[in-house]
């Protein structure tokens, strides 16, 4: 694999191979640059001696960050080394990247990292925002999510997405129990429309074969019920053992490690 130069070499890669990033200071990734195309050249430890001297205070946390890095593709992990700079290019946490920290890429959207600890909670939200974006604009009036499986209310509750506020009004508080023995998560009522449009921007959707089903049915049949299910299957190698392994080898996770946990959640209602 050859070592991406930019953030647009990064997102021609594949999954496995820009999945994790660790971040250096600019000086110190263009000098690591420069020795492996140039391994003999004088000029390498001429740069390499300058960007040492001029950011000594980063090149503390640099090396904590290339020992760690070290060890981690000695166990067999590919992490790759980034500069700062693409931090402003790619899609991050607000006070990110920082140092030490082990971040994973979003399995279906190339340009967006988060920390290894929240690395399952985000790519959930995200697809369950998704699932909600995609019903509203598909005309939704009524709502109910319904925890099947996995994560329940307690998980539910920790998401920041919440429930979209415009254009609808919440009907039941999540923690409820249906008549088929399922903890009801919120019930939600909106003021629907009868322009049904699938919106841009879905990243999810091109994957979800029911989901566009749905979309069909909706769009050219007048579908007037739906059941749409959103399941959390794959764990994308972002699981315990990285964990084990990320912290030996001296990462930081950027938080408290949140482990993947098959889920399943159903979300069914009316169009207007």
């Amino acid at each position: 694999m050859q070592r991406p130069k930019t953030t647009q070499d990064l997102k021609q890669l594949t999954y496995a191979e820009r999945q994790m990033l660790i971040f250096i200071p600019d000086p110190v990734w263009e000098a690591e640059i420069n020795a492996e195309e140039n391994p003999q050249s004088p000029d390498f430890w001429a740069l390499l001696l300058k960007s040492y001297l001029k950011y000594m205070t980063l090149w503390g946390a640099s090396q904590l960050v290339y020992d760690a890095y070290k060890k981690m593709r000695e166990g067999g992990s590919k992490v790759l080394t980034a500069p700062y700079s693409w931090g402003r290019d790619l899609r991050m946490l607000p006070g990110h990247p920082r140092d030490t920290v082990l971040y994973v890429a979003h399995p279906v959207q190339a340009d967006v990292y988060f920390p290894t600890a929240d690395f399952h909670r985000f790519v959930f939200e995200h697809k369950f925002v998704e699932a909600l974006k995609l019903l509203t604009h598909l005309g939704a009036r009524t709502c109910s999510v319904k925890h099947q499986s996995g994560w329940n209310r307690d998980f539910s509750s920790t998401l920041s997405a919440g429930i979209p506020t415009a254009g609808f009004e919440c009907k039941a508080e999540g923690g409820t129990s249906s008549s088929e023995g399922q903890s009801v998560l919120f019930e939600a009522e909106y003021q629907g429309h009868d322009a049904p449009e699938i919106p841009e921007g879905l990243v999810w959707f091109q994957h979800e074969p029911t989901w566009q089903s749905l979309a069909e049915g909706r769009l050219k049949f007048g579908l007037r019920k739906f059941s749409l299910q959103l399941n959390y299957n794959d764990d994308f190698s972002v699981h315990a053992g990285l964990k084990v392994m990320a912290e030996k080898a001296g990462f930081d996770l950027g938080g408290k490690f949140t482990d993947h946990v098959s889920t399943s959640w159903s979300i069914a209602g009316t169009f207007a």
